[in-house]
């Protein structure tokens, strides 16, 4: 699904050059929800107990500054046994997601892997900087499914 976000910031630019934060969030986030799906719909045909997860269904809270959110808890950090994430969402950007989780006493045993199609060598090195685990390219499935293998291992 590399790509999909551009295109819906591309079609929001065609009606609005300076499109509200609120509607950003709203349209950025349905192609958020497609790639998620598809990615848990992958993982779960190679073995793996998966589920496709809003961070808010994932029990991770924000504040309301839309387009410009900021994590302020996460639930239940137990129930996370791996987080997959992109570096552009709607809401927060996978920096702060990998930031806040691995300055965090109680969550940053959680292993991170960015699943990006921004893959230069300045974006992988700010993210390992971080304390990211793994950065796959979006594209790139096998490496996926050997860094799953790697932290969760098959069910």
């Amino acid at each position: 699904m590399s790509g999909e976000t551009n295109k819906l910031v591309k079609y929001a630019k065609h009606f609005s050059k300076n499109p509200a934060r609120a509607e950003m969030d709203m349209l950025l986030s349905s192609g958020e929800r497609v790639t998620a799906s598809l990615l848990s719909i992958a993982l779960q045909e190679m073995g793996f107990d998966a589920t496709a997860m809003s961070g808010r269904k994932a029990g991770i809270v924000t504040d309301s500054h839309h387009t410009k959110a900021r994590i302020e808890e996460i639930d239940d950090p137990s129930k996370i046994g791996l987080i997959i994430t992109d570096i552009e969402m709607p809401g927060t950007d996978g920096y702060q997601v990998a930031q806040i989780i691995k300055e965090n006493a109680e969550l940053r045993h959680i292993p991170i892997v960015v699943n990006s199609s921004m893959t230069t060598s300045a974006v992988k090195h700010k993210m390992k900087s971080i304390g990211v685990d793994d950065f796959i390219g979006k594209t790139d499935i096998k490496s996926l499914y050997n860094v799953v293998v790697k932290y969760i291992g098959l069910t």
